[in-house]
């Protein structure tokens, strides 16, 4: 058949790109983990105060989601305002409630909410993301693998 060829081919193209990606989305997850843990670790504690929260529309299904808006004081004496560059729905925070911030002394403008959402989510996506990929080109590996089982020779002049 003049079929499987071709589809042996595509398959490994295909394992091959989610291959690639997985260790890309894993290598970014250590990363990013890395990064957040120096940060944690390095970053000066202040309590803040949700003074707002914005609404983004959301086009998909038209309702919004919601990042609050807070502002701390912070060692050097200055009041700074930051909004989180992360958004829910429903509202995570309610205005007037206090959270902990931790920023860096030399960037207060950079600093980020306290909880483990907001320091953690894009490392566990992009592991959950790299998994995935991973075991979607290990299918395609397995898949491979029965091609070359069921003709031997297709198989060999392919590569």
């Amino acid at each position: 058949m003049a079929l499987r060829p071709i589809i042996r081919r595509l398959v490994r193209f295909i394992r091959i790109v989610f291959f690639f990606s997985s260790v890309c989305c894993l290598t970014l997850s250590v990363a990013f983990a890395v990064y957040t843990f120096i940060f944690i670790g390095t970053a000066t504690r202040a309590r803040g105060e949700v003074v707002k929260i914005e609404a983004h529309p959301d086009s998909e299904d038209n309702s919004g989601i919601y990042a609050p808006v807070l502002r701390f004081i912070a060692s050097d004496g200055k009041a700074y305002t930051i909004t989180s560059n992360i958004s829910t729905s429903p509202p995570e925070f309610s205005v007037g409630q206090s959270v902990q911030v931790l920023y860096r002394q030399s960037d207060p403008e950079g600093a980020r909410i306290a909880t483990f959402g907001h320091l953690w989510l894009l490392p566990i996506v992009l592991a959950f993301i790299g998994i995935i990929h991973g075991l979607i080109g290990g299918a395609c590996r397995r898949l491979e693998r029965r091609f070359d089982r069921r003709n031997p020779q297709a198989s060999a002049q392919a590569i």
